[in-house]
């Protein structure tokens, strides 16, 4: 059989990292960005053993998991590979949510003054407590019980931040432009950025006539910031 390639490799087997180590350690407490944290639990992937043994084709394949979630994650593994042989963090790692999750589900986290917790992982907790608090009973104890119903919440947020992303990114090109330049007629720039109708019809949809300045497309009530038109004017400004 001939030897996998690299990304058909486990992480746990590139980084040489025991993966069983880590079969309590919950996606959540490993301080991932929500984003990154959010595309690992909507995929099932909600233990840190789970993860050590995805391939990074697999990682790969998850939908918005783009080049900015890849370094987050690589840099994770690194940290975690270099130490790995660190009995603190193996420590502070080994905290099980499972092991209170009914009580947080109540909201009940009485359990944080009983002295079995660290101060990394009360801390960890105080940031349950306050989601639960944000959230309300009713939302926390569906995302316990019944996790696929929120998952379409989860990602409908998720979704939304993604384009507002994209639309700060937008407009923090308008910022670099010459003063002069953004203040001008977009129709003319347009005309000579592309002579492609349907593009050309696409960036004039963001100027609400004929006289509108480039800088006012940007805030276009007509700015969705899907994948085409995001592309496209974001050349367009570049």
């Amino acid at each position: 059989m001939s030897e996998l390639k690299e990304n058909q490799k486990t992480f746990a087997n590139i980084y040489g990292i025991d993966s069983l180590e880590y079969e309590e350690v919950s996606i959540p407490s490993l301080g991932f960005s929500v984003r990154v944290s959010n595309r690992f639990m909507g995929n099932g992937i909600t233990t840190l053993r789970k993860l050590l043994e995805c391939t990074p084709e697999t990682v790969l394949s998850l939908n918005g998991f783009g080049k900015g979630c890849i370094d987050e994650l690589y840099a994770f593994l690194d940290n975690l590979k270099d130490n790995a042989s660190n009995e603190q963090l193996i420590t502070k790692n080994t905290f099980s949510v499972k092991k209170y999750v009914d009580q947080i589900a109540l909201g009940d986290f009485s359990f944080v003054n009983e002295g079995e917790l660290s101060n990394e992982e009360k801390e960890l907790v105080n940031k349950y407590k306050e989601s639960f608090d944000i959230l309300g009973d009713e939302i926390v104890f569906d995302c316990v019980t019944t996790p696929g119903k929120i998952i379409p919440i989860i990602e409908m947020f998720d979704s939304y931040n993604k384009q507002v992303e994209k639309l700060s990114e937008i407009r923090a090109l308008i910022n670099t432009l010459p003063e002069g330049r953004k203040y001008k007629k977009a129709y003319g720039y347009i005309n000579a950025f592309t002579l492609d109708d349907a593009e050309r019809e696409c960036l004039k949809e963001l100027c609400m006539s004929a006289s509108a300045s480039i800088e006012s497309m940007v805030y276009s009530p007509v700015l969705k910031v899907d994948v085409q038109q995001y592309v496209l004017l974001y050349k367009f400004l570049k």
